[in-house]
């Protein structure tokens, strides 16, 4: 019964539409010949021709006139809202590369970009603004927007920040009755900005002057103290006062006429009122020491321990002479009489007797609030 089942089943699959079927080959005896393969119509070429062109062409385009491409590129982002390619578009049109040169359309996308915070266009709408440029901003937004880009990091911006204040200061300082020029000088000893008027030749001798001054007092105030820092020195003479404020990096210098000090000069007492004097001027609010010491720079009258005397007048010694020097090099006429140095913690006040005498009074305060 299996054989004859089988053997129904077999003749089942046999197809009876293909002649040819061969059960005792393999696959019944089909053999596939290769075809040969039409070719492509006239229109097909054609379009791999252009295709491949147009490849190429782009592909010099690209290579030659890649600014041009850039542009396009960055224009279709900005299109879409992006405010860093609003920004590149203006940077394009501001600088003309790979387009013509357009400052209107430059404002125009920096405005775009500001609109969205981005830093760096509102410094750029900013001083288009400040140039004259037509960027539609009100007065005052274009501050608003370099403060902006300055929080932001943006150096340039707070460069300007600070120079703008920096003029703002100076022109305060010289409506003052008095004040005959400002002078800003860097850590470098280089003078950067003086007040309109000034004798260049002036400016480089007062700055050279004062740098090695201002880096003396600085030793001075670190050796009393590692912590301390210099914040104040004033110079004062028989015809000028000159007060040095330095910064972090930066040092300004401002000279003006002289005024008198408040404290009396001890030739006018006799050698027993002195002791009062230095009490009375101990006992101010804010002074913790009174030093008097002769041109060798030997403590002559201290209300300060022996240690700290002996370390003030040493450096302090140093300090009146380097001042003294410093004031006869721009006056050989003239002579000093108050230098004040003023730190952190600390407020000196030297002040060499007048004339000939032979002592100078050192006063030691805590620096007003």
């Amino acid at each position: 019964m299996a054989g004859v089942g089988e053997s129904e089943l077999r003749q089942r699959l046999i197809p009876e539409s293909e002649p040819d079927y061969d059960p005792n080959l393999p696959y019944g005896g089909k053999v596939f010949l290769a075809r040969r393969k039409k070719p492509d119509p006239l229109y097909v070429r054609v379009i791999e021709a252009l295709v491949l062109i147009c490849t190429l062409s782009f592909a010099l385009y690209a290579y030659y006139y890649f600014d041009h491409l850039h542009f396009h590129v960055t224009y279709a982002y900005a299109w879409l809202g992006y405010p860093a390619a609003n920004h590149q578009v203006g940077q394009r049109y501001l600088h003309g590369k790979g387009v013509e040169k357009h400052m209107e359309k430059a404002m125009e996308h920096f405005k775009k970009a500001a609109d969205d915070g981005h830093p760096h266009a509102s410094y750029n709408l900013a001083v288009g603004h400040l140039k004259g440029y037509k960027t539609g901003l009100r007065p005052g937004e274009a501050h608003k927007l370099i403060a902006h880009a300055a929080s932001k990091g943006v150096k340039e911006a707070h460069n300007v920040l600070n120079e703008a204040e920096t003029e703002e200061t100076v022109k305060k300082i010289l409506a003052h009755k008095g004040v005959q020029a400002v002078i800003i000088m860097n850590s470098e000893g280089i003078a950067i900005r003086a007040s309109p008027g000034v004798d260049p030749a002036y400016v480089t001798h007062m700055v050279g002057l004062l740098h090695s001054t201002v880096q003396l007092a600085r030793s001075l105030i670190k050796e009393l103290d590692n912590s301390n820092e210099l914040t104040f020195l004033r110079i004062r003479t028989k015809n000028h006062e000159i007060m040095v404020a330095p910064d972090c990096s930066t040092g300004g210098a401002t000279t003006g006429k002289c005024r008198s000090w408040g404290y009396p000069p001890l030739t006018n007492f006799l050698p027993q009122e002195v002791d009062e004097v230095l009490k009375r001027i101990n006992s101010h609010k804010g002074v913790s020491g009174v030093i008097v010491f002769n041109p060798d720079g030997i403590p002559i009258r201290t209300t300060l321990d022996n240690s700290t005397t002996v370390q003030y007048t040493s450096l302090v010694h140093q300090m009146s002479k380097k001042a003294k020097s410093v004031v006869r090099d721009l006056n050989p006429s003239d002579d000093l009489a108050f230098l004040r140095l003023r730190s952190k913690k600390h407020e000196i006040m030297i002040a060499p007797a007048p004339g000939h005498q032979d002592y100078t009074l050192v006063v030691v305060q805590h620096p007003p609030e």
